[in-house]
């Protein structure tokens, strides 16, 4: 048992390097290890850990949020840095924008700053004209055609305060969802159920096509993984004939576009499943899967012969929700983008662009089991959101 001496010395020095990691490299509202953690990696007792925690928290070094830890207090002032949470006029649903917009907002109040919501214009240019001095901007499009996971994490310079151009993508920095590992995820995964012949629904339009970008990495993703695997991928993927219609038209729901593509795909799907004995289905989406369903079911293919199916975005789901998904974090992608955008306001970043993602997260279900059908329901209802849809199959 350590002495009161040596208690008191092994205090002192945990104090002085936290003390000196905490005035260093953290930024306000970062995370601090938890107590348990600090006891382990410096070999003092739980005890001590607490302690050196509690007298810093004393000097204003570090808050502590009850059921949450311990951070790096934010700097006390009546003025706090405004980031923005740009919305694009390019918009035809406000429900990832919901979960986006959650995130980053939690995120920047961990880190001791404030949010601004402001609308682009039709041209996505941004007016911060009527605010105070600005130190980055997130710029989320609900939809876009070229890409609908990508949050792009836009900064503003002190002497720009009135207009940016949202142009030249590929130099700012951003945040986004890995598409093809999600693909490779859900090939992984009707790969371990025992398939072998596996096929992919796209919704894309060409292997060039800047539509539904992330189909076409979906569909990367899923080729990669059935290589490693030793399987060939011929004839296996099924996409559509024709580009989408319509895209531009006002009025047009971008949900009956990806119906309108992928029953095209879903036909061409049904008329090589018994040929090419295909046993799984990597869907672009959700409601890809269940458009193929729709019409697995209006071709009257019996339920036996039905393939097991893995969708992506696990925003629908039946009444006993079936379908084996991939679920994309949205709050935990404007987290990050926040997080990026303090780090970059704060001389933590490279010059250079900082690009970072996150994986999908497979909901495994019942919709890879054998027999699978038999409890697939009729009408398919979101999940999320106020209004919830129905899609009938």
């Amino acid at each position: 048992m350590a002495t009161r001496q040596q208690t008191k010395h092994q205090l002192h020095e945990l104090e002085s390097l936290l003390r000196e990691s905490l005035r260093g490299g953290m930024l306000p509202g970062e995370a601090m290890p938890t107590v348990r953690s600090l006891a382990q990696q410096f070999g003092v007792s739980t005890y001590i850990a607490h302690q050196a925690l509690q007298n810093l928290r004393a000097e204003g070094l570090l808050r502590v949020e009850k059921n949450v830890g311990g951070f790096r207090g934010a700097p006390r002032s009546s003025h706090r840095e405004v980031f923005v949470f740009a919305r694009s006029a390019r918009t035809d649903s406000s429900e990832r924008e919901g979960w986006v917009r959650r995130g980053f907002e939690r995120r920047i109040a961990v880190l001791g700053g404030s949010v601004a919501i402001v609308d682009l214009d039709e041209h996505e240019n941004l007016d911060l004209g009527g605010l105070p001095r600005v130190s980055g901007v997130l710029e989320f499009p609900t939809w876009v055609a070229n890409d609908l996971g990508c949050a792009r994490v836009r900064l503003v310079e002190a002497e720009h305060a009135a207009h940016y151009a949202s142009q030249n993508r590929d130099i700012v920095d951003s945040v986004f969802f890995d598409n093809e590992r999600g693909g490779a995820q859900a090939t992984g995964h009707l790969l371990e159920e025992g398939h072998k012949i596996i096929a992919f629904l796209g919704i894309h339009y060409g292997d060039a096509s800047e539509i539904f970008d992330w189909s076409l990495r979906r569909a990367r993703g899923w080729q990669t993984r059935m290589s490693e695997a030793g399987h060939a991928t011929q004839n296996l993927l099924f996409l559509p004939q024709n580009p989408p219609k319509n895209l531009e038209k006002n009025g047009i729901n971008h949900n009956e576009i990806v119906i309108q593509q992928a029953r095209d795909a879903a036909q061409a799907l049904c008329d090589c499943l018994e040929k090419e004995a295909i046993s799984g289905v990597v869907c672009a989406n959700d409601l890809a899967a269940f458009t193929l369903l729709r019409v697995l079911k209006e071709r009257r293919i019996s339920c036996d012969k039905w393939p097991s199916l893995v969708g992506f975005d696990h925003e629908y789901g039946g009444n006993d929700e079936l379908l084996t998904s991939l679920e994309l974090p949205w709050d935990e992608l404007g987290a990050l983008a926040a997080t990026l955008l303090f780090e970059r306001a704060h001389g933590k970043l490279p010059p250079e662009p900082q690009h970072r993602s996150l994986t999908p997260i497979l909901i495994s279900r019942l919709s890879c089991r054998p027999n699978w059908p038999q409890f697939s329901p009729r009408v398919v209802k979101s999940r999320r959101g106020p209004k919830a849809r129905s899609v009938a199959f």
